[in-house]
């Protein structure tokens, strides 16, 4: 048996009270981590709930997200990235049901090369013909399936801007203090996405884009039907909305104390850079 076991106090989404206190009987200890139930008007972060968890062992933590270290750098010589700014969309997810429509992100991704930035589209294998459909469409760079997990960090570390779906490249971009947005779906909703802003560096602009409904927060199969095979939380979400989240974004201004580094490594020299922008 197992000498430790996790109990998170009930919540709306949890296992029933008796099937938790039953599997708790194979344990010698329990640790009581915060509840996912609504608190000060929002839900609780996973990252809250983790937090709750080291509490238990008597860890303490100075900041809820942490930083990533610069990782696999020699990946990105190979990739054929711009020396010039561009910009990160990974169009797919785990479920493509929770994926804004491909010919949205089409279109945010022609105005960006309108704004003079190259788009390098990212995924799993899995998502490589769809990343390669978008890459077609803007004249972008697919890496789809090219990278590894640590060298893709890298590849969004110095990106202008990340834009997709509620998947792990925003989360990757939040670790890397990249700026991004992302287009949400309702389910699990500020769980894991969008970030509490209070938990956020304040230099770093994340950009959450959704239409709530009222039945977000789900956890289950969507009882609504699907629209072209979407669920309608993601399918409601208009492209004018993104749109002005990424262009406020790309059009801010570069000041004094904020600077565009293009990555060395990508003219064939040693280290990587890394692109700044103030929170608007």
């Amino acid at each position: 048996m197992p000498d430790l076991w996790v109990s998170l106090r009930l919540g709306r989404h949890r296992l029933p009270g008796w099937v938790r206190r039953f599997l708790n009987l194979g344990y010698s200890r329990i640790i009581e981590c915060n509840d996912i139930s609504i608190a000060n008007g929002r839900p609780v972060s996973e990252l809250e709930i983790n937090a709750g968890f080291n509490r238990g062992f008597g860890c303490k933590q100075n900041q809820l997200i942490a930083a990533l270290p610069v990782g696999d750098l020699d990946g990105l010589k190979t990739l054929g990235l711009p020396s010039s700014p561009f910009v990160v969309i990974m169009p797919g997810g785990s479920w493509s049901g929770k994926t804004w429509p491909l010919e949205r992100f089409v279109a945010i991704a022609r105005q960006l090369v309108v704004e003079g930035y190259t788009i390098v589209v990212a995924g799993s294998a899995g998502e490589k013909a769809l990343c390669e459909e978008l890459t077609l469409q803007c004249n972008g760079i697919n890496i789809a399936a090219a990278t590894t997990l640590q060298t893709l960090a890298e590849v969004i570390r110095c990106a202008h801007l990340v834009i997709g779906n509620d998947s792990a490249g925003i989360h990757i971009a939040v670790a890397t203090q990249t700026p991004s947005v992302c287009v949400m779906w309702g389910g699990s909703f500020g769980r894991f996405i969008p970030y509490p802003e209070e938990l956020l560096p304040s230099t770093l602009t994340v950009r959450t884009v959704f239409r709530a409904m009222d039945c977000f927060g789900c956890t289950g199969a969507c009882p609504f039907p699907t629209v072209g095979g979407k669920v309608r939380c993601i399918d409601a979400v208009p492209v004018g909305d993104v749109m002005a989240a990424t262009l406020d974004i790309v059009r801010q201004k570069v000041g004094d104390n904020d600077k565009v580094d293009i990555p060395p490594i990508l003219t064939s020299t040693s280290h990587a850079g890394h692109v700044s922008i103030k929170s608007a």
